[in-house]
């Protein structure tokens, strides 16, 4: 589940109004990492206890249940989505310096070649 995905879902959630625009706040903010994610499950814990107004039965804790582990698998994906993202990146950053200084080489092994046939 992507970034969007999850908005969307939180979007759709009965959880107070408050509540989401803090999670929308930190998803705008900041990276998904795990410090965030943290943040993020400590919002919704928050809300799921304020609700004592309704006695919670077994199957509205089995339903908390289910939709927390649901988020907390679709932000685990999500941060692994983003470290696979950042470990590419690094590798394209570390070719592309490898490429830099192999044509920076190059080229001064030809001036140095030009340099030696003026001679």
């Amino acid at each position: 589940m992507d970034k969007q995905n999850f908005i969307e879902k939180i979007k759709a959630s009965k959880m107070n109004e408050e509540r989401k625009q803090k999670i929308f706040a930190l998803l705008a903010d900041h990276d998904l990492d795990s410090e965030t994610s943290e943040q993020i499950k400590d919002i919704i814990q928050e809300d799921i206890d304020s609700d004592e107004s309704v006695p919670m039965t077994a199957d509205d804790q089995k339903e908390i249940d289910s939709a927390t582990e649901e988020l907390s698998r679709d932000l685990t994906k999500i941060e692994k989505d983003l470290d696979e993202d950042m470990a590419f990146v690094d590798k394209e950053m570390n070719d592309l310096e490898t490429t830099v200084k192999d044509l920076g080489e190059s080229v001064d092994k030809a001036k140095i070649a030009s340099i030696k046939s003026t001679m």
